[in-house]
């Protein structure tokens, strides 16, 4: 469902849209679908919610078609913005060719919470204080990559944080084949 007014807003402003998915969030369990639009003063404003059955390819496809009657008319958006859902990115691509996908830091540093924790948790409370010291760092280290300016820095900031860590530690090896593959795509949204 769509406003007239959003719609208005969304067909003006049709540079980066931002789709997120939440789950379970609400009375049905349904998966709602968050689509807002950026404006150029980087303001957000809330295109459509998409109530949808299932989080598959086929459901997300439906959805993105709904989004795209926006559009018609128009140019479609330049980009979108979202988590790694292979689904949503799948549809995405297939019904928005032309537009490129980011990916959004946020999102991302959830995924590293809930990936990475575990090798830094310890039973003991003095190794505990230092675990998550680490794990602080870790993260602390990983926003200095996602915030880098250029691709030499992003690189150079990189390197820093395999080097506290060690390539073979778990949390980088899972950044490594999980996000870093995607690093031309990540944006701070």
């Amino acid at each position: 469902m769509a406003h007239p007014e959003s719609v208005r807003l969304a067909r003006k402003n049709n540079l980066v849209v931002v789709v997120d998915n939440t789950c379970k969030t609400n009375k049905e369990e349904f998966p709602l679908l968050n689509v807002v639009v950026m404006n150029c003063m980087n303001k957000t404003i809330f295109i459509a919610l998409v109530a949808m059955q299932n989080e598959n390819v086929n459901h997300y496809e439906w959805a993105m078609e709904q989004i795209a009657t926006i559009y018609d008319g128009v140019d479609y958006p330049r980009i979108f913005a979202t988590d790694r859902e292979e689904a949503l990115v799948t549809a995405i691509n297939s019904v928005f060719p032309f537009s490129n996908i980011l990916f959004c830091t946020w999102h991302i540093v959830r995924n590293i919470v809930s990936n990475c924790k575990k090798p830094f948790t310890v039973e003991n409370s003095s190794a505990h204080e230092n675990a998550n010291a680490l794990f602080s760092k870790l993260l602390r280290k990983w926003n200095e990559v996602c915030h880098s300016k250029t691709q030499e820095s992003l690189n150079s900031n990189w390197l820093e944080l395999i080097n506290c860590f060690g390539e073979n530690h778990p949390s980088i090896r899972y950044i490594s084949r999980n996000i870093m593959r995607h690093k031309e795509k990540i944006i701070s949204v």
